[in-house]
């Protein structure tokens, strides 16, 4: 049904402004034998069941967020300290600079899993695979990391 039709059939909805009725209002008021045509194709009409189950989705996602907010700090601090590394002569620097990776490596895999989640939109998928080549690169850093550590 166009703009204009409405405007035709019902001119007072019309004028009215529109978020001042929920939409079943608004509907019902434009055809009164299917008031229930908006709640009736809402998951929660047709799937009793589904209120609880996006309550828990939303309650897994709320604790997938505060993890990746936690991981995010322990990255922060793991980056700042990679940062203080400078010396290419210093052996002890270069076996911390390792011990520093291989940390990195492993919060990159949790970080990994927490977008890997099931419960998670599936466009998180991509950030589970950079997280995981994230991890490996900084597992082959380490290995050249202790490579040089050894030469010195």
């Amino acid at each position: 049904m166009g703009g204009r039709n409405r405007q035709a059939r019902h001119p007072d909805l019309v004028r009215e402004r529109a978020d001042h009725l929920p939409v079943g209002r608004q509907y019902a008021r434009l055809d009164p034998e299917r008031t229930d045509a908006i709640s009736a194709g809402l998951d929660t009409t047709r799937h009793p069941g589904s209120v609880t189950y996006e309550d828990e989705l939303r309650a897994r996602g709320q604790l997938l967020h505060a993890r990746r907010e936690e991981l995010q700090r322990d990255g922060r601090r793991l980056r700042k300290e990679y940062e203080g590394f400078k010396d290419p002569a210093d052996r002890d620097g270069w076996l911390r600079l390792a011990a520093n990776l291989t940390a990195s490596a492993s919060l990159e895999d949790a970080v990994a899993d927490v977008y890997d989640e099931p419960a998670l939109a599936e466009e998180h998928r991509a950030a589970a695979d950079r997280h995981c080549e994230y991890a490996s690169n900084s597992r082959t850093f380490t290995d050249l990391c202790l490579k040089r550590a050894g030469d010195l």
